[in-house]
């Protein structure tokens, strides 16, 4: 089995930030992050983000989006859009688009040292969420993800998978949340005819994902989350480790047919715009008929971004209980 380790950009970072109100009542935030990797080296980049003005936005109508780039001297590049638009009838629409050229780095089992394939990705998808009637919370949602990539091992090939769910968000706001919760389930199918190369059976993935917030020791928040995935076939799989999931473990460090994860983390203000945080967390994942349980514990700091702070820069440091630690620089909360 191969163990994968995707492009992460950052052990550390430098920020520089700055914002300004938007005239459509949507404030802008933009940072310029200088990164470094063990394998990609120096890494620039910058991220920009528009998110609506509370004050301003008119009732029921929400565009939040962001933009990222990052690129190394030696030519490796990503690109990615994301737009998040909310109507007057609650109806959603969310766009992302991405471009990256970013080598693979694969780990065989067992092994440290890792080996590497040139690789091209793009990917585009969409997807529509529709509030249920008499049920303000509920709603149901239905998008469709396209990407295509040329791979030095694995060859050029497209796919394009649909999936359909349903969510119910009570949380008090989807942006720095300090109250409420979230379920949500989706599942993702591919079948043959929407797959360049042919695979035979379909592949699918199932998932659910809670997550509950709760306001404690007067402004900290105590934020936890349970998810679980199981997937058939071999175009999904279900992953460990990344900045969003088990931060003491390299992304998508450990992978398999399914797997049941933790977390647990406390948010607590330190100084005007600074903010921390402590976590736990832990996930068992089934590799190969067998199931491995990974756990990691850390720590990290949140800077808000001008004009307002809602959008933090994150730094997160965690320990995996073999005592291998990573450093993740990323935007706003883990989950």
């Amino acid at each position: 089995m191969w163990i994968s380790r995707q492009a992460q950009a950052g052990v550390a970072a430098l920020l520089l930030s700055g914002g300004v109100a938007a005239s459509d009542g949507n404030k802008f935030a933009f940072a310029p992050v200088f990164a470094y990797d063990p394998v990609f080296e120096t890494i620039l980049g910058a991220a920009l983000f528009s998110y609506p003005d509370e004050d301003k936005v008119k009732p029921g109508e929400k565009i939040f989006r962001q933009g990222f780039f990052m690129g190394t001297f030696d030519g490796y590049v990503r690109l990615a859009a994301i737009e998040n638009r909310t109507y007057q009838d609650q109806r959603q629409r969310k766009l992302v688009v991405s471009l990256n050229n970013f080598f693979d780095y694969e780990f065989p089992d067992g092994s440290d040292e890792y080996e590497r394939f040139d690789r091209l990705q793009a990917s585009i998808g969409s997807e529509w969420s529709f509030p249920l009637k008499d049920h303000k919370d509920w709603s149901w949602f239905y998008g469709v993800r396209l990407e295509t990539e040329q791979h030095d091992r694995d060859g050029g090939f497209t796919k394009g998978y649909p999936s359909i769910g349903i969510q119910r968000d009570r949380r008090d706001r989807s942006i720095n949340t300090s109250a409420g919760d979230m379920f949500s389930t989706r599942t993702s199918v591919l079948p043959d005819a929407l797959h360049s190369q042919a695979i035979g059976d379909p592949g699918w993935l199932v998932q659910a994902d809670y997550r509950h917030y709760q306001a404690v020791f007067s402004e900290s928040v105590l934020a936890s989350r349970i998810e679980a995935e199981a997937s058939d076939g071999n175009v999904f799989t279900s992953s460990l480790g990344g900045s969003n999931q088990l931060r003491g473990y390299v992304n998508d460090r450990y992978e398999g047919d399914a797997k049941l994860a933790g977390q647990l983390e406390l948010r607590f203000p330190i100084w005007k715009w600074i903010s921390g945080a402590t976590f736990i967390e832990t996930g068992t994942l089934q590799m190969d008929g067998e199931w491995e349980t990974l756990t990691n514990g850390g720590l990290g700091l949140r800077f808000g971004l001008p004009p307002d702070g809602a959008m933090k820069l994150r730094f997160d440091y965690g320990i995996a209980e073999n005592g291998d630690s990573e450093v993740y620089v990323n935007f706003n909360q883990a989950f």
